[in-house]
């Protein structure tokens, strides 16, 4: 009696998991997948005629001169306005970042142009 619960039981077992793979195997039969092509074009592929390029805006608390000790005793001797100094050197810093910027551009085939800023294009 209990071999027969075994078989019967082992008979359901096969059946559930033929079943299942049946079912399986039948609802990836009717996935299919088409390449789609995509007829999406850029509203303008054409380069930038100019490429305008502004100087970076500075601030004096965004430039640290020379802290060596001899700069600072140099500071201290020579009353130099160190904000003034900051700044002048951040102007410059900023100036030259902008030209090789536009050089770059160029050197791409770019048209470019170093703009003062505030100056409307």
């Amino acid at each position: 009696m209990t071999t027969s619960v075994c078989e019967d039981l082992s008979r359901g077992l096969r059946s559930v998991v033929f079943g299942g793979l049946v079912i399986v195997l039948a609802s990836c039969a009717g996935a299919s997948v088409t390449p789609q092509t995509s007829n999406l074009v850029p509203v303008n592929n054409s380069r930038p005629s100019t490429v305008y390029v502004y100087n970076f805006a500075v601030t004096a608390q965004e430039v640290t001169l020379n802290q060596s000790f001899l700069q600072k005793g140099f500071q201290d001797v020579t009353d130099e306005n160190q904000q003034q100094s900051q700044l002048q050197v951040a102007h410059a810093t900023a100036q030259a970042l902008s030209t090789d910027i536009v050089q770059e551009l160029e050197s791409l085939g770019f048209t470019a142009t170093q703009v003062a800023r505030g100056t409307q294009v």
